[in-house]
């Protein structure tokens, strides 16, 4: 796991990232604390990407493409951070996403399988845990709503940014043998009909060609200036796989910065974002949730309640059935939208017009004291301790690029003259 933050205002923006990584292994999880989750995509340019999430894409890890990117970048830079991310695509795609053909169909199959048995599980349960001849048309039927329920949220989403002109048609005809094997499963494995083999195999489209994450995905947050930019500006991607010369990834729009004349500073957390939201919000998120919930389920006991006591005292039926009908869905979001407000006028705003006053040594520090209290509260708990490790940190400005402020290196730099010697070689 993860957390990693970028501060921003007009004179610098300031990243740092911790260092644990988990390890899902064959004998169960382990975190390791030497991940380099910050690598500057040019060595010439001030910019730069910070990782989180999945570290590697399609079995290659993250820093090795990036590095690879860099190498290949040279000395030419770009008009904006949104044209290094175009760019930065097309040299996924242009080199075969940095795998076998074989190894994206292993990855797709396992995608669509896991949705599908995902949902028959839910279904089992849902029906008691357990399956026999007398259940089994209400378990495909409960399949198949799921299913449907499934496709029709995924429809009204928007499509991702990399499937937006895939076709059903050219699904079909990329994934045949794998929609072969899931149509063996469904129907001469489980004795399900051909139909709802038909609704999975729509609604794995559907959910592959979504902007929802899939499971493994890779938060890659772009920070610094393009060659016309003036001040800098965050922009976030969610890369999930790759299949028939398409990458599945989506623009996270909620999370981009753009510094301007209308947005002096930005506080952008990114992955375990709980500790920082909490001193950015002065609430918790849980207990913001948990207040909200409280609220909406105390109005329906409340109109539970009046309308049973009409009822009890021989009151009027129709009033008393109008009111267990009530709509109070409306009183909630005002209720959210008045906690918002307060929290944007008495935290966010007062914060975030200290940061557009910051200069780059206390952008820094705030970075780091960020990351550094998420773990503090991960080492207090008595769960796994997913932040860790060194807080690697540094600062982006315009005029002075790329600059380290707190590094770990895997070996002594003053013992390797000779690699920062070659570093602009190539």
């Amino acid at each position: 796991m993860t957390a990693i933050v970028g501060v921003l205002n007009k004179h610098a923006v300031a990243v740092a990232a911790d260092s644990a990584a988990t390890i899902n292994g064959t004998l169960g999880r382990k975190v390791l604390n030497q991940a380099n989750k910050i690598i500057t995509i040019s060595k010439y340019h001030p910019i730069a990407v910070m990782i989180y999430s999945s570290s590697s894409f399609l079995g290659t890890p993250w820093d090795v493409i990036v590095k690879l990117y860099r190498d290949n970048l040279k000395e030419k830079d770009f008009n904006s951070v949104s044209d290094y991310i175009s760019d930065f695509i097309k040299f996924l795609s242009d080199n075969s996403f940095f795998c076998s053909e074989g190894f994206q169909r292993k990855v797709l199959r396992m995608h669509i399988f896991r949705l599908y048995q995902d949902i028959e599980r839910k279904a089992i349960a849902i029906i008691g845990g357990e399956v026999t001849d007398s259940n089994k048309p209400y378990l495909f039927k409960t399949i198949k709503d799921e299913l449907s329920s499934l496709k029709e949220k995924l429809d009204k989403s928007e499509p991702c940014e990399g499937l937006k002109s895939y076709t059903f048609e050219k699904f079909e005809k990329y994934s045949i043998d794998i929609l072969d094997e899931l149509y063996n499963y469904i129907v001469n494995h489980t004795g399900a009909s051909p139909e709802l083999y038909e609704h999975a195999k729509q609604t794995a489209f559907s959910f592959l060609k979504s902007s929802f994450n899939l499971l493994g995905y890779t938060g890659l947050v772009f920070v610094g200036y393009g060659k016309f930019d003036i001040f800098p500006s965050l922009k976030s991607i969610n890369v999930s796989t790759a299949f028939d010369g398409f990458l599945k990834y989506s623009y996270d729009k909620q999370s981009e910065a753009v510094i301007s004349e209308n947005n002096m500073a930005a506080i952008c957390p990114f992955a375990q974002t709980d500790v920082m939201e909490t001193i950015l919000t002065g609430i918790d998120p849980s207990v913001k949730h948990f207040v909200s919930d409280l609220f909406f389920k105390s109005l329906n006991a409340y109109s539970t309640l009046v309308s049973n006591t009409i009822k009890a005292n021989n009151g009027d039926s129709i009033l008393s059935t109008a009111i267990e009908k009530l709509d109070i869905s409306g009183i909630r979001k005002v209720f959210d939208e008045a906690i918002n407000n307060i929290i944007g006028k008495q935290y966010i705003s007062p914060l975030v017009d200290t940061v557009a006053y910051l200069e780059k040594e206390d952008m820094a520090e705030m970075a780091e004291s960020l990351i550094s209290l998420t773990f503090l509260k991960r080492r207090m708990m008595s769960s796994e301790e997913t932040v860790g490790g060194p807080v690697d940190v540094a600062i982006i400005s315009k005029s002075d690029g790329f600059v380290w402020i707190k590094r770990k290196h895997y070996f002594q730099p003053d013992l390797n003259h000779h690699f920062f010697s070659n570093y602009y070689i190539k």
